[in-house]
């Protein structure tokens, strides 16, 4: 009997270990997968917003071919316009022209802090205006967009330059500078692009600068002569 008893509590004992190391694998096996799937979300959350970058600087490039086609047929900085849903004309001279040009291309939104007019739009900012040492040290014909979010400019900068930071300006434009004459619909009537001096992006070209409103910086693309 007393065999028998001393059989059923190792029996017993052993039953209690085997449970143990079955919880100990599941709980090992669950870590793992909880950690794999942080280090997805964050790898996914990281490409959606590389996506969403490509998205805003394809639409420069977009645009910046367009010019360039137009200054080879002839046109000078002087005589491009940026109208969307203006008529065609002959030669063509709008860069959105229905005819001759491209469609207006609308950024993706989650790119933007907002998307209240103009924001979310691009401007052109004509030679007039002065977008103090960006890229070449003189005023220059540019587009931009703003307000970008922070997770998007970084992905920006990166592929432009290799890096995540977003430069400041030597003196922060503010939001409503940079939409300053926009008008309701008209990309071309923008008077004033704000100052975009600064050390390190002296020269640049294009990429992702910061204003004076947190997460809301400015992407601007320069239009320079061929």
């Amino acid at each position: 009997m007393s065999t028998k008893i001393s059989a059923k509590i190792k029996q017993a004992g052993f039953s209690v270990l085997a449970v143990i190391l079955v919880c100990v694998a599941v709980i090992a096996v669950l870590g793992v997968y909880l950690m794999s799937g942080q280090g997805n979300t964050s790898a996914a959350s990281t490409s959606g917003q590389q996506v969403i970058a490509s998205s805003v600087m394809n639409d420069a490039d977009a645009i910046k071919t367009q010019y360039d086609m137009l200054i080879i047929n002839g046109q000078t900085v002087g005589t491009v316009t940026f109208q969307p849903g203006a008529g065609a004309t002959t030669p063509v001279v709008n860069v959105f022209d229905p005819v001759g040009g491209i469609q207006y291309p609308k950024s993706n939104a989650a790119a933007f802090s907002s998307t209240t007019f103009p924001n979310g739009n691009w401007i052109y900012s004509a030679l007039v205006v002065e977008p103090s040492k960006v890229g070449t040290g003189v005023a220059t014909p540019m587009i931009y967009v703003f307000p970008v979010i922070n997770s998007v400019c970084q992905q920006i900068n990166q592929a432009l330059y290799q890096s995540t930071t977003i430069p400041a300006p030597t003196a922060l434009p503010t939001i409503a500078n940079l939409g300053n004459g926009a008008g309701t619909a008209n990309i071309n009537a923008g008077t004033s692009s704000g100052n975009l001096d600064g050390a390190s992006n002296q020269t640049w070209t294009q990429g992702c600068l910061q204003t004076s409103t947190a997460n809301s910086n400015v992407y601007f693309r320069l239009l320079k002569p061929l």
